[in-house]
């Protein structure tokens, strides 16, 4: 190599170095003085909303300029809504993230209703934490555990949304339950106000809320646990089966597990397709270090939130995965959440 060209070499080195550099500083100074919206799919209230709303107190904080970070509700059509307006009228530009329904996958896959989204080409910024559904009965119903709900009909109260459902049923199918459900409540807190007055068997919580709300019903015996979907608790409840685990067969095991999903995917956050690569890295890394800050761990801890971040990556491939289900076995779990009359 003759030095003439070795000078260029060096000089094309040097023009992208300061290219690059160049590039991140106007990424890093993009925030600034900016305001980004945090889109909640859901109403004032609810963990989606109380977790959206403990992490944009403290995400600005992370990002380099510091922007304004503000919560705005969305509510409809099950978060459907707010997807909805994360793929076709958000900004690009990392001013827009959102919170919606933990179903926004298992929604597409199954065909409902209502969708303008295609889940895989959301960006995911990462997950606050997942959703560990608890199902269990009342201390003096006679189903003690899922084997007692294989020998007797079980009555569990329920909203009718798919996974208060779905689990259910499937295990009446795949694993001989003889769960019988009660529809027509409007969410977890009318079911346990229903199991406690003794209408129902049982029913379902998110084990956070039960954990933090309803703790002395654990404290007290108060409750019998039968199964947990996404992942059981590894202190209070180390025992209690997973619903994945309680069907025999591999074409069970695979429907819970696609019934899971929404349990997985949780309290997770996304931004709009198209968002620049650079600011999707500044969202991201802000995100994880929220989730490791004190102050947000401190008021996190204040409504019963314990954070388990899955990067945006991780989601994004697990969605990528969960969206490539064989279409037979999608059929199959179609069957389940849409029973014969």
């Amino acid at each position: 190599m003759t030095e003439t060209v070795k000078c260029g070499v060096r000089a094309v080195l040097i023009l992208a170095a300061l290219a690059l550099s160049v590039g991140a500083a106007r990424a890093d100074d993009f925030y600034r003085g900016r305001t980004i919206n945090f889109y909640v799919g859901f109403g004032v209230g609810g963990t989606y909303d109380l977790y959206a709303r403990a992490v944009a107190a403290h995400l600005g904080h992370h990002i380099p300029g510091s922007p304004t970070v503000v919560a705005v509700n969305m509510p409809g059509a099950g978060g459907i809504a707010a997807a909805n307006y994360m793929y076709r009228v958000a900004p690009k530009d990392g001013t827009a993230i959102a919170i919606t329904a933990q179903s926004v996958a298992t929604d597409q896959l199954f065909g409902v209703e209502g969708i303008q989204y295609d889940v895989r080409n959301f960006i995911w910024i990462g997950r606050i934490t997942p959703v560990e559904t608890i199902f269990f009965t009342w201390h003096t119903s006679p189903t003690k555990s899922f084997a007692d709900a294989q020998q007797r009909v079980t009555t569990l109260g329920s909203s009718g949304s798919g996974d208060t459902v779905d689990p259910p049923r499937a295990l009446n199918q795949y694993a001989g339950a003889k769960f019988k459900l009660v529809l027509g409540y409007r969410g977890s807190n009318d079911v346990a106000l229903a199991v406690e007055r003794g209408e129902v068997d049982g029913g379902y919580a998110a084990w956070a809320d039960l954990a933090y709300r309803n703790r002395d019903w654990l404290d007290q015996k108060q409750v019998n646990l039968l199964f947990f979907m996404a992942d059981r608790h590894p202190k209070l409840a180390p025992d209690v089966p997973l619903g994945t685990e309680l069907a025999p067969t591999a074409e069970g095991k695979a429907v819970l597990g696609l019934f899971t999903a929404p349990n997985v995917i949780g309290r997770s956050v996304l931004t709009a397709p198209g968002v620049p690569a650079d600011r999707v890295a500044i969202l991201r890394q802000a995100f994880a270090a929220t989730l490791e800050d004190p102050d947000f761990r401190a008021d996190a801890q204040k409504i019963g939130l314990v954070p388990e971040l899955m990067t945006g990556e991780e989601l994004g491939k697990y969605v990528a995965t969960l969206m490539a289900t064989p279409a037979d076995l999608v059929k199959k779990a179609e069957a389940i959440r849409q029973p014969a009359p």
